[in-house]
């Protein structure tokens, strides 16, 4: 392979409100070379200013923030600048990042970097921890496993990954472990991680990611020519819409797809880990590489982006490409969201569930709503064209005649649902310049009217309605019906055209807890949880498994619920039940440093996780999660004080506290065993 270099024509540009913002520039030293293009439609930006170099357009971005007194990210900045070279040229020129090309196409190169102590939930420490080995693959099938003295692992690293000369690098935690751990043990030794094209450096600056409710703080690595791809970034966007990662270190996510991790390294583990590591990373990444042909950005931006950014961005190319004036972001109003309901508590048999397929987007088309500044009604086109692609690959997935299909369309059609519906989360995102929250609103009241007129259709028929959220319905039929045939059919002719209601579950049984947190039984036996009242990351594994037992009992029947706690509490006055089932599994929401200031000043509780961050060998930082279980004879201890961490857990002498545990399971039983023994059946 070859690597070819080609040289662009490439102009700069800004869009602009008011050209009187450029006075003064003629008075600068070495005044920047620019030209200015009145737009041909009416709108806020209707200038452009193009230079022939980037020094002269961010020289003049500057002039402008400076004149208006507002920087150039202000929302109400008369200048609207894109500050990346790479997105700016994609825009201009219409390309998109791989051309035609597929992933198989593309040379993608994994990383593992194996320290000499290894911990699950414990970052190695690069002042005192050295690199044990490095293995490395593509996806030509070539592999290497570097080991021996440090510095010589290091400098044979950076030749490799010049030699293979990669498109993009992979790994499990590289912004937060991989890279930082190597740049620091390379300065230690003097030996330059020239790992990007052309010799070029790595380089970082901190950074911030919105993940749903989350925020993700990090150092964000830059190597010149090459796409970096971080698969714990990945799964957090993948947990998203299922929500069944307990954890996202590399350890968790490799139990979750089914694997297991030895406890250290050598060559047969890493070439095993190399290979899980290609697999998930094609699994999760796929979605995202197709987005990168088709948004104006590098992959890992796509990545990195939110999908409303995304959005805009292809709003500014076309409007570039048609030299049409942009309109200015909108003032943020509050709107009223969809209709989400429990109709009934208690467990239900033959249960159905029928949904609209993708309901907002359904309506932005049918309703033929747009956004008042989208002039050239770039916004339904683009909605229509993405929401084919997701049917068709959720027609794909129910196709599907084994496991990893399933898996690769399921996470595919999964990525673009959330995409297109994040088309009506656009209208209502105040850094979008075509958002309108006004339609926002319309599309969302639309949404509730259906769902209410689907309700009523239903029990009209005599079903019983369970649960309701959003888009869809989970109902039983009256006694006289065993099926549903043809109430599909029946009810897409009292909706409008282009509003479609699917059947697309059929289920053994439903536990309805409380507003969106309930458990369905497949007819293969299947326990599926949704809530996080019946499924919470904060709680000891065998709680949790403790839990869904007691919810399958009720849902089949048998055993008998005391039936399951007896036996559970049998394991645990006996021993039976593993420490890493008893442990807590807790992620730093704050960073350690935070947390000690806030408990100076009285401002919160103390917490057993961060006692015992406060107390790592290594640094611990926001995100990072530990193991720990709790320590002492008292049924109530407080847990700040008797926790600790999983990996000092001696099985010769263990010291977990039983009465604590056999506590927390009696409460457990006694929360959830009325709830499902007195439920009403449907």
């Amino acid at each position: 392979d070859q690597v070819k270099t080609t040289l662009e024509t490439f102009e700069p540009f800004l869009w602009l409100s008011d050209p009187d913002f450029l006075m003064g520039l003629e008075k600068s030293r070495k005044p920047p070379e620019y030209r200015l293009e009145k737009l041909e439609s009416e709108g806020h930006f209707n200038y452009l200013v193009r230079t022939p170099t980037w020094n002269y357009i961010k020289r003049i971005s500057s002039h402008i923030a400076k004149e208006s007194g507002l920087a150039a990210g202000h929302p109400r900045s008369p200048q609207l600048f894109v500050s990346d070279q790479t997105q700016q040229y994609l825009m201009a020129s219409g390309r998109t990042m791989f051309g035609s090309m597929t992933i198989e196409q593309v040379r993608r190169m994994q990383i593992l970097v194996y320290p000499n102590e290894e911990s699950e939930d414990e970052r190695p420490d690069p002042n005192q921890d050295v690199i044990e080995c490095i293995a490395l693959a593509d996806s030509t099938g070539w592999s290497a496993v570097l080991e021996g003295p440090e510095p010589e692992i290091l400098a044979r690293f950076v030749e490799l990954v010049t030699q293979r000369d990669p498109d993009i690098l992979e790994g499990h935690d590289l912004f937060k472990f991989h890279l930082p751990f190597l740049y620091h043990r390379a300065h230690r030794h003097d030996v330059e991680l020239r790992l990007g094209r052309e010799g070029e450096k790595i380089h970082y600056r901190r950074s911030r990611m919105f993940v749903a409710e989350k925020t993700l703080d990090y150092n964000r690595w830059y190597v010149h020519g090459r796409d970096l791809v971080d698969s714990w970034i990945l799964t957090q966007l993948y947990d998203v819409s299922g929500r069944e990662l307990l954890a996202f270190d590399r350890y968790e996510v490799a139990r979750h797809l089914g694997k297991n991790l030895a406890p250290r390294a050598d060559q047969s583990r890493a070439q095993r880990e190399l290979a899980e590591l290609a697999g998930l990373v094609r699994t999760l990444c796929y979605p995202y590489f197709l987005q990168a042909q088709i948004f104006p950005f590098r992959y890992e931006h796509v990545i990195l982006r939110g999908n409303a950014t995304r959005i805009n961005s292809l709003f500014l190319r076309e409007y570039l490409r048609q030299k049409a004036a942009v309109p200015p972001k909108p003032e943020v109003e509050d709107f009223a969201g969809g209709l989400t309901a429990q109709e009934y508590a208690g467990i239900a048999t033959d249960v159905f569930h029928c949904d609209v397929a993708s309901l907002y987007p359904s309506i932005i088309l049918s309703y033929k709503i747009r956004p008042a500044g989208d002039s050239l009604d770039v916004f339904r086109g683009m909605l229509a064209d993405l929401r084919e692609f997701r049917l068709q690959a959720r027609n794909l997935e129910r196709e599907a005649d084994n496991e990893p299909d399933r898996t690769f369309f399921g996470g595919l059609q999964t990525t673009f649902k959330i995409l297109i519906n994040s088309f009506y989360g656009y209208l209502g995102f105040g850094q979008g310049n075509f958002a309108d929250f006004e339609q926002a609103a319309q599309v969302t009241a639309i949404g509730r009217e259906l769902l209410s007129t689907m309700m009523e259709w239903l029990r009209a028929r005599g079903a019983t309605l369970l649960e309701v959220d959003t888009d869809g319905i989970y109902f039983t039929l009256p006694g006289d019906e065993q099926t549903p045939d043809g109430w599909m059919e029946e009810l897409n002719a009292e909706l409008p055209a282009g509003v479609k209601v699917e059947l697309d579950g059929h289920y053994q049984a439903m536990y309805c807890h409380k507003m969106k947190n309930y458990a369905l039984l497949t007819h293969d036996g299947q326990l599926i949880t949704r809530g996080s009242g019946l499924r919470s990351r904060a709680l000891e594994p065998f709680l949790r498994e403790f839990q869904e037992r007691l919810i399958l009992a009720a849902l089949q029947g048998t055993p008998a619920l005391e039936t399951v706690y007896g036996e559970t509490l049998d394991r645990l006055e006996n021993g039976e039940i593993p420490i890493e089932q008893l442990a807590k599994r807790e992620t730093l929401i704050d960073s350690p440093n935070s947390y000690r200031r806030k408990i100076e000043s009285n401002a919160r509780n103390r917490a057993a996780v961060y006692e015992l961050a406060l107390a790592a060998r290594r640094p611990m930082l926001a995100g990072d999660s530990l193991r720990y279980y709790i320590t002492g004879e008292k049924a109530s201890v407080s847990a700040y004080d008797h926790a600790r961490r999983l990996k000092d857990y001696d099985a010769s002498d263990p010291d977990y506290n039983l009465a604590y545990y056999r506590k927390k399971l009696k409460d457990s039983y006694k929360k959830f065993a009325p709830l499902l023994s007195q439920a009403e059946r449907a």
